[in-house]
């Protein structure tokens, strides 16, 4: 999920016209080891703090962080699903009785008749 997230996040910001080069460049190189898992609005504050970045540089920057994070919520859960059929393929093998169940079952011959 954290790989998705990362990769989605640069490759919107690197494709992003209304963002500048520079942030472009500086977003990539700071963000290149994850990126760190922040609300938009911890973003949109850490951006206008910054002062470097224009409003509208900062609004596409948001933007793309949020087309991200649901980039990275999705792939999170397709993994999620296909473990839980993964496992329904192999619950298919398990008893449909107890152990104990089957042998308490089966006639004793040396009970009385």
């Amino acid at each position: 999920m954290t790989a998705a997230l990362s990769s989605s996040f640069l490759t919107g910001v690197e494709h992003n016209n209304a963002v500048p080069a520079p942030v472009k460049s500086q977003a990539s190189t700071q963000l290149a080891a994850g990126v760190p898992f922040i609300s938009d609005e911890q973003l949109k504050k850490a951006l206008s703090d910054n002062g470097a970045v224009a409003p509208a540089v900062s609004d596409a920057i948001v933007a793309e962080n949020e087309q991200a994070q649901l980039m990275g919520l999705r792939a999170g859960l397709s993994v999620l699903a296909l473990a839980a059929l993964a496992g329904l393929l192999f619950s298919g093998r398990l008893p449909a009785r107890q152990p104990a169940a089957a042998a308490s079952a089966a006639p004793d011959a040396t009970a009385p008749t």
